[in-house]
């Protein structure tokens, strides 16, 4: 059985793989929906479900990560040089993001914070939050949702932003100094890293889930 490479199969479609489109765009759905559980609901509570619910909901970021990471690899080499290829990332995400941060801001937040409005439209924490659009992270809306289990939380899914940004541009670095093209390098260097990370994770967990 002949099997096709990913390049076959990205030339194949004609260079719109609508498939993965698909497929990211209902991963970036459910990592929507098992934050709201998390934010809603308290720490752990979706972790604390039957194994098989539980070992999936942890699968949906990585799976996230990793099909965006094809897409955003392709769109790298079919671009004519970095400064494009930065050009199209920051199309594809600024505007949206600019967009549902201001709204979350000023309108949502007004609408449900239990503050004066305006304390809250005056509070560093409503003015904090647009730090969001550059990769700052800011989770929190003053008064907002002040009765959940993470009070003044909003839109907790954000922490995957400054990663994303992150892999942007560890992808502009390997090919500036030519890693990208050398597999067996990368791969080594992927490992590596890995490696790095996971050891790093079981010494100090990353808090937003498991605070």
């Amino acid at each position: 059985m002949a099997y096709m490479t990913f390049e076959q199969k990205f030339a194949e479609s004609g260079y719109r793989p609508s498939g993965f489109d698909y497929q990211r765009l209902i991963l970036a759905l459910l990592v929507i929906f098992i934050h709201s559980f998390d934010i809603s609901y308290g720490k752990a509570y979706l972790w604390n479900l039957p194994g098989v619910v539980s070992a999936a909901a942890r699968l949906i970021v990585p799976m996230f990560f990793f099909l965006s990471g094809f897409l955003v690899t392709k769109s790298l080499e079919s671009c004519g040089n970095i400064l494009q290829y930065l050009w199209h990332r920051s199309v594809r995400i600024f505007p949206a993001l600019s967009v549902e941060i201001f709204l979350s801001a000023v309108l949502l937040g007004g609408l449900v914070t239990t503050l004066p409005l305006q304390d809250y439209y005056s509070s560093a924490g409503f003015w904090g939050y647009f730090l969001n659009i550059v990769g700052y992270l800011h989770l929190n809306l003053p008064g907002v949702f002040a009765d959940n289990p993470r009070p003044d939380m909003v839109n907790g899914q954000l922490w995957t932003v400054p990663p994303e940004l992150i892999c942007y541009l560890s992808l502009v670095l390997f090919t500036f100094i030519g890693l990208i093209r050398h597999r067996w390098l990368l791969l080594a260097f992927v490992v590596a890293a890995q490696l790095f990370l996971a050891v790093h994770y079981f010494i100090t967990p990353f808090k937003f889930l498991h605070s």
